[in-house]
């Protein structure tokens, strides 16, 4: 899946609620993308996100993100990367080399899979997204 835009947690977050602060920019940022800017995530990003929606919104929350995850799995609009022992090596490195930077394992582990699959850039709000040198849009917060 090389050039893919990996979508990070805040990223889905903000486009699935329509009371987050950043829900329109997100909003119109992916209703923008071209049909052919391949779409991931890694399953440490769907995790995350899942516990948030569920602990913060509900059940309900939740399993739609779900249904909208196999809804776009099955029309090959979005591909779930699983991380492996070299991602996971990869992060550790990532966290230890930005000691300094509030950075989640979750974060580590979308940088790592995104380097490791040449991806485009990360669709997200983060800064820390942006701290190994890839494009972070549709902008840093």
């Amino acid at each position: 899946m090389r050039g893919s835009l990996f979508i990070d947690t805040g990223a889905f977050v903000a486009l699935l609620n329509p009371d987050d602060t950043l829900h329109e920019e997100a909003k119109t940022f992916y209703q923008t993308l071209p049909a052919t800017v391949r779409r991931a995530a890694t399953q440490a990003v769907v995790g995350e996100c899942y516990t948030l929606l569920r602990y913060r919104f509900g059940a309900s929350a939740a399993y739609r993100w779900l249904d909208y995850l196999d809804k776009a799995r099955s029309a090959n609009q979005m591909h779930l990367f699983h991380t492996d022992e070299h991602d996971g090596r990869r992060a550790e490195e990532i966290l230890r080399r930005f000691s300094d930077q509030k950075l989640s394992y979750t974060n580590a582990l979308t940088l790592s899979a995104a380097e490791r699959h040449k991806a485009r850039a990360i669709f997200g709000f983060d800064h820390h997204l942006a701290l190994t040198g890839l494009p972070l849009l549709p902008g840093r917060r």
